[in-house]
């Protein structure tokens, strides 16, 4: 692709993976819509929502042909739902969107300034907003970030791309598409997998407003909770399995220099919440367990209702400490 003065020329796609987002995703489409680069299609994909959020979209978006709707019969999951509004899309670029988040009107020209023949990925910093849109937190990325190394080992130890904030070129993301519909952390998966085929630029600008409220699909969404349900925790800690051995397999495939222990050490525990095997992943995956305090929780996680209990009991102590304080 040759980079000239025409970018405003480029049809950028935002790909939004949506389920029960009637709440939110009328202002995610809105924000996308108010760009300043007008060159845009929104392809939405409603993933089996048991809500009207497809009623919302066919409603308001009825005669802007820049929003494109794909309806599923049944929920497949949020990595599925992007993986279909990437084949259903047309744009030279590409952005990813949470269904509940708002990106802010300068967000894709600003990228586009930045995108080269060796910068074909472009991040930045976000606020966190509340459930209303209001601004929690401004610039969340650290600072020190804007200079930092985005190699691929750099990212897997850590994962400092908010996937929100990413435009790509189209010829880099038919490298990373389709996702397996089975990843976790996608967000932090598909900035690893582009930097093994373009450096990628930092912009220290907020792109985006990242929402935080109870419906987020993420652990977050039990922050004020001091009690979560043993199976509800257990599902939450367990479903990154695949996530954690992808990164190995990465790593393996393109010869990464990068020291996987901590990674070993991550996927032994979860695996050792599970209920097979579980004598078979604690002597393979305890030589990754560095110093006695890790082999003590590591040995912990044979049993994890008990792991399950010691969580609640940390979170009620840290509920009546703020209870005490406030």
């Amino acid at each position: 692709m040759v980079y000239n003065n025409t970018k405003n020329d480029f049809l950028v796609s935002f790909l939004i993976s949506a389920f029960n987002e009637e709440k939110y995703v009328s202002a995610c489409i809105d924000s996308c819509l108010t760009q300043t680069h007008e060159n845009i299609e929104i392809v939405v994909v409603d993933d089996g929502s048991t809500d009207s959020t497809a009623d919302v979209i066919k409603n308001r978006y009825a005669g802007d042909s820049r929003v494109k709707l794909v309806e599923l019969p049944a929920n497949q999951g949020k990595v599925n739902g992007f993986n279909v509004a990437f084949e259903n899309s047309a744009g030279e670029y590409l952005t990813i969107m949470g269904a509940d988040d708002i990106c802010y009107p300068d967000r894709v020209a600003v990228s586009l300034d930045y995108i080269s023949d060796r910068h074909k990925i472009i991040c930045g910093n976000l606020d966190t907003i509340d459930e209303h849109g209001a601004i929690i937190e401004k610039s969340i990325v650290k600072n020190n970030y804007v200079e930092t190394d985005f190699a691929p080992a750099s990212l897997i130890n850590d994962p400092k791309v908010y996937g929100g904030t990413i435009l790509l070129e189209r010829s880099l993301a038919e490298k990373i598409f389709p996702l397996d519909s089975r990843l976790t952390h996608e967000d932090w998966y598909i900035p690893v997998k582009a930097s093994l085929h373009s450096d990628i630029k930092y912009v220290n600008k907020s792109f985006i407003g990242y929402r935080t409220h109870r419906e987020n699909s993420s652990f977050s969404r039990y922050r004020h909770k001091t009690f979560i349900p043993y199976e509800q925790w257990l599902s939450l800690k367990t479903r990154n399995i695949f996530y954690y051995e992808t990164i190995i397999q990465l790593v393996q495939q393109y010869n990464i220099d990068v020291n996987t222990n901590n990674i070993h050490f991550v996927l032994g525990k979860i695996l050792l919440l599970t209920k097979k095997n579980r004598l078979n992943h604690f002597f393979k995956f305890l030589p990754y367990a560095e110093g006695a305090k890790s082999r003590a929780l590591f040995l912990l996680h044979m049993f994890p209702y008990l792991i399950y209990s010691l969580f609640t009991l940390r979170r009620v102590a840290q509920y009546l400490v703020k209870k005490i304080a406030g």
